[in-house]
């Protein structure tokens, strides 16, 4: 694929042509369109801006994509929010959705969507503030909402601090994990921990160190789920990009500043990075849907938005009693 100037490729994924294609955007709203939608280009075409195939208003961006096969039972979408609101809604939901889009999770004021999971009740969520601190919990901590939910509180940030990254976790049967948690700073400074360091403990804690913040290192930049054999992409606020390897990343303890991962000059920062895949594995396919659910999502009539909104509205301010009664039932991790 070709790209712009001080661009780069930061999702990819195999998806069928009648797969349904979950785009969430930072004022918390969803599109999706049929894969088969998406202008088909040549392998090194630039591919066509998003503003020409989404609906978006001034200052909103995608910030997650998920290819979705099928609405079968059992699987979530798991949403986070920069002030450390998290949410966990059943797939099913988002079955029918109009043209123009639907609001996926209710946001406060000032807050965006930072970042959307697809799970099935067995992952752990681990957030991670610009503060360094991070907390892991179980997402079943997260009881099902609504689609137009606000959710509930997933991490007590500081005065000033906001919520940098989030990733899922999902252990195997004998407590290890196939995956690394990534972090790095502002300044360079990276490292790999093993989940299992991370303390598992209720959501809506204050969090435990996840990076150890100095003055050389500066503030935690962002956090992932990566795999040894995976890249990463990097990018300054100056539009420099260096992609490396994670493996050339040092495995380290959970309270510990990190290796240089990228030498910046005295007035550079990092302003975030991705993961990439190994671009020699296998891309996992998802499952293509049968013909009886494509047929019946086809004749499937819209739901009623009005009325379901007056309803989950009234949920919400049972949501926001709840939580309340039950941040006195959990500690909060210091």
């Amino acid at each position: 694929m070709g790209t712009k100037e001080e661009d780069f490729v930061k999702d990819i994924f195999v998806s069928h042509s009648h797969n349904y294609l979950f785009m969430f955007t930072s004022k918390g709203k969803l599109f999706v369109k049929k894969c088969y939608e998406i202008p088909e280009a040549s392998r090194t075409a630039k591919g066509t801006n998003i503003v020409n195939i989404l609906d978006l208003e001034e200052g909103e961006t995608v910030t997650a994509f998920i290819s979705v096969g099928s609405f079968a039972t059992g699987e979530y979408l798991t949403m986070v929010t920069k002030r450390g609101v998290v949410k966990r809604t059943a797939l099913a939901l988002f079955k029918n959705v109009r043209k123009s889009g639907i609001r996926a999770i209710k946001l406060d004021e000032g807050d965006e969507l930072l970042g959307v999971h697809k799970t099935d009740g067995n992952y752990e969520i681990l957030l991670a503030a610009s503060n360094g601190l991070g907390t892991k919990f179980a997402e079943s901590r997260v009881r099902l909402m609504g689609r137009v939910s606000r959710g509930v509180r997933g991490m007590r940030l500081a005065e000033g601090e906001e919520l940098v990254g989030c990733a899922a976790v999902k252990p195997n049967a004998d407590g290890t994990y196939d995956q690394k948690i990534l972090t790095i700073t502002e300044r360079g400074f990276g490292k790999c921990t093993d989940p299992a360091l991370f303390p598992l403990r209720g959501r809506g804690g204050k969090g435990v160190i996840c990076h150890k913040l100095t003055a050389k290192t500066g503030r935690l930049a962002g956090v992932c789920a990566v795999n040894t054999d995976d890249d990463i992409l990097l990018i300054t606020d100056g539009g420099t990009l260096i992609r490396t390897q994670v493996a050339q990343i040092s495995v380290t303890g959970r309270a510990t500043s990190g290796v240089i991962v990228m030498r910046l000059s005295a007035d550079a920062t990092l302003s975030g990075f991705v993961r990439l895949e190994n671009e020699d594995a296998e891309l996992e396919e998802t499952p293509e849907m049968s013909a009886e659910e494509e047929q019946a999502l086809e004749n499937a009539e819209g739901v009623d938005e009005s009325e379901q909104e007056a309803e989950e509205d009234a949920a919400d301010e049972e949501d926001l009693d709840e939580e309340e009664e039950e941040e006195d039932e959990e500690g909060e991790d210091e």
